[in-house]
Order: C-alpha cells, then structure tokens, then sequence
C-alpha cells in the first residue's frame, strides 16, 4: 500500500485580516424588505403583531385549529392525517376532488353525504420590514447554526463507538384513516426502537448529569452543553409534531442519518474522524424542564435567541433528545483559522471525509455550509486516511474537523436514508450572490437541484458544490491558502465527486495537493 503524504510546511504565513460575512439572516431580512415593498397596506386593517408565523402582518391573522401535523379541521372531521407525506384520504377510501381555485379539497364522507373541506397547513416565512429586526431564518431551511458563547471551551473530545444504523425509513402508503393512525404509530414505534426505548420517559429520567450551558440554536432545536471532564457532549433538545417542527418521520429520518455518519472511518487505527458522532438518542414527553428554562433564559440575555421560548410548548410535548459528541466552534464563528496551513488542514481533513464517505455508504451532506463544520484545537499531530486501497496522511496544524447535521443527508446502497428535497420549495427560495446581501448557500442550493433529478439517488456531484462552497468561505479569511489550479477546477466543476478530486489531486504524485 503506497503512502502519500501532504506536506504543509512551504506555505507563507500571512495575518489574519476578518472581513466583515454576510449572514443567513442578513440575506434573508434583505430578500423579505423586497417582498414587502411590492404589498400595499389595506386601510382601516388594524396591524398585527410581526411573528414567525405571520407572513403578512398587516393583515388581520385568523386563529387556527391544527392538530398534531400541522392541518387546520373545518368541519368535524377528525382524522390524523401527516403534513410531511401529504395523506388526504376520507374514513373510507373516497376519491379527494381538489379545488385548484381555493387551495381546499372535498372529501366524501361514507356517514353523511354533505362534504367537508379540509385546508392544508402551510409553512409560513416570517415577514421582516425595514423597520424591524430579524429575528430567525426561515425555518424549513433545515440547517444548523451553532452560535458560540464566551464561556464555551475548545477542547478534544474521546467517546465510545455508537449503534448500528437501522431499517430503512419505512414509506407511507395511501390507507384509510383508522390505518394512517396506525401508521403514525408505527413510524413513533420505529423511532423509539432507534432510540432503545418501549415508550417515552421523562427528562430527569435521560440526563444523568444536566446540561450547564446553552451553547446554540437551530432552526428546530435547542442546543445545551454537558460539560464532563471525560465525555462533554452536545445536547440538542428538539421538539417532535406540531407546526414549525419536525415530524416524527423527519426526527427518525435524522436519528437514522446522525447513527449512519457515525459508522464513516478513516481507518481502523483512528476509527471515527471528522463525522460527530451519535452517543445516544431518547424521545421524552413531559414539560420543558426548569433546568433548561434557566439557561434558556441565561442564553437570551446574551445573545437574544431567535427560537421562541420553550415555554410555549404543550406540557405533554414529544422531544428527540440527541447526546452528540462535541465537535467544537462552527467557522463561521471560530477564532482557531489564524493561518494558511490551518485553512488548508480544514479543507483536506472535510474533502477526505467526504470522499471515505461517498466510498463507503454513498453518502451526501447536501447542506454543508459553514455552520455545520466545527473545528476545536487537537494536539494530535495528523491522521492517516484509507481511501481506494491507499493511505493519505494529513498533517492536522492543531485543528480538527467535525461534520455534523445530517438532516438532509442521503446515504446507503441498500437501505437508503434521504430526505426528499422536492417537498421544501423555499430551501431554494433564498437570496443567492446575485442580491447585494445575499450568500453563496442558496445558490449552492438551486445548483443541486438542477443537477438532482431524484433525491433518493445517489449523486455525488453535489459534495462537489459545497467544497466549491467551502473554498470560498475560507477565502474570506484573506490569506492565500490553495493552489490556483484546484479553483479554477472546481469552478468548472471538473470533478465528479469527493472521492474524484481525492484520486486526481492526492492520490497522483502530480496532482496539485501532492506538491
């Protein structure tokens, strides 16, 4: 087995110069103040308050009746019909007729001949004028974006190897709805067999050592920190079922993607490398947990978070809870990248992992932007990849990688777990490198869906798109850090995949990243 060694010593140190970064939520505020100059204000319309749910707050917001995925009932219908499969059937297998003009759909019931309509939930994106403040990102754009505080701490992480993956995300069929019920159930009961559980417990029941810290927020979770000498852990606390959160299908689809991430090795020596790794998952019911308000509280004085207080919740609300392995600061915030040679482990260390990836169970990120790659500081000195029968070794210049939020990741070869990117139009909706204020993110977006015509294949292309994606993020740390040739390839997209890159400029002793 032939050894290839990157050598990152030559490079010319320069200082770091930050640059001021567009933001998700700049970009998003800017995209929605366009959209709200085009809308004239009905006179006489008292002004409703601005919030997340509202899309246009100056007009009167009618409450609504939703039950637990997000359908609004008019009539008596009762029926527990998912919103991420769209299952519209009547008790009895009657045809739904639908009304194109009013967005509704009648459905025949066997008890009684009068019709009853039924108005799908819908997703709302939050209206932001110029005079007021954003306050989150869009929340279907299902991406993490672990904010940093002063009293979180670098540090190196060693945990234990985690569970298999399991059975393949089980398909909703077209039933009746005693049989949708059912199903519902099944898809709960698959994901407390993912979780090792009979039925939910109780907070107390799954911390054995509660959090100290909130240390992040994601668009559908809280993010605490366990702060243990031996094993410190993130802790993302994410509420399962009602409107504006995940479905216990897309909770099971993202317990199936973290549990498959984790199984990628760089060898068998250094086992799990840059892929965070799942320690352990537990779905509770019961009341937000006063352990957690507090640093919920203690988190919103400082930073003022974006997530609505938990407060709001049921007192019965279902959560996934997920124990992950801490990985560190995300870039876009860390202060680790003060050299080239850091800069460029980053990027060898997350196009390797994406390449052993792609190698082992076909895997795609399909969301990786800057948010979701953490770095902490490491004292070991390289890691040595196996990738096609070779050995890379990369030398590491005191940072590590972590990839985490797999949420609309796609991997297997048999049993597949993906997420089905055509059923969230607006992930592609947002302001690209065309808008003054707008990021590369949601170009890279739309890119993948031109080149993407079925979610659930396997197309390694769109790893591709985010290391282009990368390049430039790190570029914003103005040091030179990367041979020209690589850039000007990727821009071609000469590449087809990770592991494509890796053979042609690692793996040949002429290739760029051999020099």
């Amino acid at each position: 087995m032939e050894a290839v060694t990157t050598d990152l010593n030559q490079m010319t140190l320069t200082p770091h110069k930050p640059i001021p970064r567009v933001t998700r939520s700049t970009a998003k505020a800017l995209k929605m103040q366009q959209l709200n100059l085009n809308e004239q204000r009905t006179e006489g319309t008292p002004k409703v308050k601005t919030s997340r749910h509202n899309l246009k707050p100056d007009k009167p917001v009618a409450l609504e009746s939703r039950n637990l995925f997000g359908f609004k009932f008019v009539g008596s219908l009762e029926s527990s019909l998912s919103l991420d499969e769209n299952l519209q059937e009547s008790t009895q297998q009657q045809p739904v007729t639908p009304d194109l003009k009013t967005n509704r759909q009648t459905v025949a019931t066997s008890t009684n001949t009068k019709k009853e309509t039924i108005t799908p939930g819908v997703r709302t994106k939050e209206t932001i004028t110029a005079s007021t403040k954003t306050k989150r990102e869009t929340p279907n754009l299902r991406r993490e974006n672990l904010k940093s505080t002063n009293a979180l701490k670098e540090k190196s992480v060693n945990v234990k190897d985690t569970s298999k993956s399991l059975s393949k995300i089980e398909k909703p069929l077209n039933k009746t709805a005693a049989q949708i019920d059912k199903k519902v159930d099944t898809h709960l009961d698959q994901l407390l067999k993912c979780c090792q559980q009979k039925q939910p417990q109780s907070f107390s029941k799954v911390f054995d050592v509660w959090p100290s810290l909130k240390i992040g927020e994601a668009s559908y979770s809280e993010v605490y920190l366990i702060d243990d000498e031996e094993t410190p852990m993130a802790v993302k606390v994410i509420p399962l079922g009602g409107q504006d959160q995940l479905s216990i299908v897309q909770a099971l689809q993202e317990t199936k993607a973290t549990l498959g991430a984790s199984e990628i090795q760089a060898n068998t020596q250094d086992g799990h490398f840059n892929f965070v790794r799942l320690l352990k998952s537990k779905i509770v019911k019961e009341k937000y947990p006063q352990q957690l308000l507090d640093l919920w509280d203690q988190y919103n004085q400082e930073n003022e978070s974006e997530n609505e207080d938990p407060r709001s919740l049921k007192d019965n609300q279902l959560y996934l809870v997920l124990f992950l392995e801490f990985g560190g600061t995300d870039l876009e915030h860390t202060a680790l990248l003060t050299t080239p040679k850091r800069l460029m482990s980053v990027f060898m260390q997350v196009i390797l992992a994406l390449a052993q990836g792609e190698e082992q169970i076909q895997f795609e990120h399909r969301d990786l932007h800057w948010g979701n790659i953490l770095v902490e500081n490491t004292a070991k000195r390289s890691i040595a990849y196996e990738i096609m029968d070779e050995t890379v070794t990369v030398k590491l210049s005191g940072v590590q990688v972590k990839i985490i939020d797999f949420t609309l990741s796609r991997h297997g070869k048999e049993d597949i777990v993906f997420n089905d990117l055509s059923q969230d139009p607006e992930l592609f909706e947002g302001p690209g490198m065309d808008d003054p204020e707008g990021d590369l993110q949601f170009d890279v977006y739309r890119w993948m869906k031109d080149i993407v015509k079925d979610w659930k294949s396997f197309q390694p292309k769109t790893n591709i798109l985010w290391i282009e994606y990368l390049v430039d993020k790190l570029d914003t740390f103005e040091m030179e850090w990367l041979d020209n040739d690589i850039r000007e390839r990727l821009k071609k997209r000469t590449y087809k995949s990770a592991l494509d890159l890796v053979k042609r400029e690692m793996l040949d002793h002429r290739g760029a990243l051999t020099k």
